[in-house]
Parts: C-alpha cells; sequence; structure tokens
C-alpha cells in the first residue's frame, strides 16, 4: 500500500518543518511514500524547506510549480499525479500523529474507502478564547457529530482510484478557496467538503476515523472574532453548491431540482435568521452575529452560483450515470 502526501502551499515556512517531519516519522517504509509539492508562487523558504527534509530522509519529491491561483488547481494538480493508492492531503499547519499511516492502514483493508477524515488535536500552545470549544469544527478539531457524507480536507485521504474515476467523467471542484495569506480569512471554502460528497456521490465510503489522528497548529491569529466570523461567511459561501450535490446524492430523480435546491436553502436562511433573532433578544450578540453572517454568505453565493446552476447540476448528473454505468 502506497501513500502520496499532497501539500498545497503558498508561503507556508511557518511550521512546515514540523510538518515534513511528521511525515518523515511515520511508521512505514519510506520508499512506499511520496510528497508531492504543489506551489503556487511561494517568496519564502517554502520550496527550500521541503526539499531539504525530503533530500535528507531520501523521500521521492514532485515539486509541481501551480501558476494558477487558490487551493483548488493546486490540489487538483497534485492528485493528478499522485503515484500512491491512496492520498493524503496535508496542510501546511497538519503535524501528523506518529501512527497516523498505521492506523490508516488498519482501516484501508476494506477495499470501498474513498475518502476518511481525521480526528483533529488542537496546538497546546494556543490560548484557546472562551467560545472556542462551541465551535471547534470549524478549526478541524474532534470530529463533527453530525457528518454523514462528508470530511474535511485536513488530514483527509483520498482513493486516487475514485478520484481517477471522477477525473474520467471530467469531474472539476467548483470551490476555490483564496486567502492573501495566513492571517486573513478566506472568501470562500468548502472545497474539501466538496471531494468528499463528490465520492460519496460515487457510491464510496465517507467517514471520520477517530484513531487517524493529527495536530493543527494554526496561528493565534486565527482565533480572533472577527477572523473567526469572515472565516465562517467565507464557508457559508460554500453552502449552495454542497447542498446541489445532496441534491444530486439523495433526491437525483426529481422535477424542477433547481426549485428544491432554492427551497433548501431557504431552509438553512431562515432556519439561521430565527436563531439570529433568537440570541439577539437574549443578548448573545457573537452567536446572534455568527448566524446573521452565515445567512448572508448562503444568500450572497446563492445569487452568484444560481445562474450556472444547471450547467453544474447537469455535469454532476452525467458524471454519477457514466460512474454507476461501468
Amino acid at each position: 500500500m502506497k501513500f502520496s502526501f499532497v501539500l498545497c502551499t503558498r508561503n507556508s515556512e511557518r511550521v512546515l518543518v514540523e510538518v515534513i517531519e511528521s511525515i518523515a516519522n511515520q511508521k512505514i517504509d519510506l520508499k512506499f511514500i511520496d510528497i508531492i509539492l504543489s506551489d503556487y508562487n511561494s517568496t519564502d523558504q517554502t520550496v527550500e524547506i521541503v526539499k531539504k527534509i525530503t533530500n535528507k530522509y531520501k523521500i521521492k519529491l514532485n515539486h509541481i510549480q501551480c501558476d494558477l491561483p487558490g487551493k483548488t488547481p493546486a490540489l487538483e494538480i497534485a492528485l493528478d499525479s499522485a503515484t500512491g493508492d491512496y492520498a493524503v492531503i496535508v496542510d501546511d499547519d497538519n503535524i501528523l500523529d506518529q501512527n497516523y499511516i498505521k492506523e490508516a492502514k488498519k482501516i484501508l483493508v476494506e477495499p470501498n474507502w474513498g475518502c476518511i477524515g481525521s480526528f483533529g488535536i488542537i496546538d497546546s500552545n494556543l490560548t484557546l478564547p472562551p467560545w472556542f470549544n462551541e465551535f471547534k469544527e470549524h478549526y478541524a478539531i474532534g470530529t463533527p457529530s453530525k457528518a454523514n457524507d462528508w470530511v474535511w480536507g485536513a488530514c483527509s485521504i483520498i482513493n486516487i482510484k475514485v478520484w481517477k474515476k471522477l477525473r474520467k467523467y471530467g469531474y472539476e471542484i467548483e470551490l476555490n478557496p483564496k486567502r492573501a495569506n495566513h492571517t486573513d480569512p478566506i472568501y470562500v471554502g468548502g472545497e474539501d467538503t466538496e471531494l468528499s460528497l463528490a465520492i460519496f456521490m460515487l457510491g464510496y465510503k465517507v467517514k471520520f476515523i477517530q484513531q487517524i489522528k493529527f495536530i493543527h497548529k494554526f496561528d493565534q491569529s486565527r482565533l480572533n472574532k472577527n477572523y473567526f466570523l469572515e472565516n465562517v461567511r467565507g464557508f457559508s459561501r460554500s453552502i449552495p453548491v454542497l447542498q446541489l450535490y445532496r441534491l444530486i446524492i439523495y433526491r437525483s430523480n426529481i422535477y424542477f431540482p433547481k426549485t428544491v435546491w432554492t427551497l433548501y436553502l431557504l431552509k438553512i436562511f431562515f432556519i439561521s435568521f430565527i436563531k439570529s433573532l433568537i440570541h439577539a433578544f437574549t443578548i448573545d450578540m457573537f452567536k446572534a452575529r455568527y448566524n446573521y453572517i452565515t445567512m448572508l454568505g448562503i444568500f450572497s453565493s446563492y445569487l452568484s452560483f444560481r445562474k450556472n446552476f444547471y450547467q453544474v447540476y447537469n455535469k454532476l448528473i452525467k458524471i454519477k450515470k457514466e460512474a454507476f454505468k461501468n
């Protein structure tokens, strides 16, 4: 069983030594792994750090220069280049547990796994605000209690056969997160959730596994309230796209799919609206803002995405039909 570790980077030197060392220290013969560095025009020491450590441990490195902005093009190019049976998507602040691959191999003996999510552990050096535990899933900490068809991207494992199957039928990830730097929130998120939903759409198992662990060593500045709320806005902008996948997964044979999709979104929109009012009346303005921003993110994304609905819907329906037919 071979693993390709995928790193999509841009000026990622902050804790990159620890990230690469955690890959090198896995309990696996290093001839069965490779690292794919898909870098978008880094101007710091990102590339040099990865080259130095992979050379030290004699780990095969595939360095790809990605000139298209955002994480998604870098991720797609890297997955297309993967030579392992599975790709491990490692963000530039993810420190793998030493037993990560050892535990993963126990799970992956079942052939129907399409995508596996990992258990996130908070960096003990961070100072946590009082509201953190309630919203820790936004930081990929722990595992979500209601995740039945998706995983987050941080240290997720992708079955490369399934990825190639998606690509064979013309699949492309719609969402493309971009941020100016590590201290800026994303404008739109959810590409990892989108990919896992696409894999689930083809009938493969998608699930979080608590035994597969990593430390999320993000910057302290991300625990600022304003940063958090803007990141929530960014993820909320992904909800219309993600709900489109769920429409295809659970209700693909319906008339007027755009109408049903709109009703799904209206339900989420009004739930957020009611929660915002309730929290405002109880003087919990942080939660009121959280739900209000969620509502605005959904609405703004709906307005911009609705004109492309049938283009994306028809393409995904075709991919699903072709995959099941073959």
